[in-house]
């Protein structure tokens, strides 16, 4: 994956230069690191103030990210878990995202996530 440059980019909260750090805490060895890890990824990166799903000019890069993260090998290091954690987030994203303006490329990225999720129309997918 291309650099990113994350301090370029804005999510919930403004400036998106704390990114890198927030994904590099979901490898952390410390359980409560993680979880706090993979809750602001997801309400910061992906909702507005309100909770309600939105596209920020740091969402698309931070899935891709995301994506990145559950395709790697991770066996035997203890965070087995937050990686399925995440893929399960990806097919849930993908389906709040169903409609949301402007979230085209991002629905393409978290398409194969979708397949599986109880929610999704099969007639979404194309």
């Amino acid at each position: 994956m291309p650099a990113i440059a994350w301090e370029a980019l804005r999510h919930a909260a403004g400036a998106a230069d704390d990114v890198p750090d927030a994904l590099e805490s979901l490898r952390s060895k410390d359980d409560d690191e993680r979880d706090f890890a993979v809750g602001w990824v997801i309400e910061t990166l992906f909702e507005d103030e309100k909770g309600a799903a939105c596209i920020h000019s740091a969402t698309l890069p931070a899935a891709q990210a995301l994506v990145a993260f559950v395709n790697e090998d991770l066996s035997g290091t203890g965070i087995e878990e937050t990686q399925a954690e995440i893929l399960e987030i990806l097919g849930d994203l993908y389906v709040r995202f169903v409609g949301v303006p402007k979230a085209e490329a991002l629905l393409r990225v978290l398409a194969p996530f979708a397949v599986t999720h109880p929610a999704t129309d099969a007639s979404q997918l194309s």
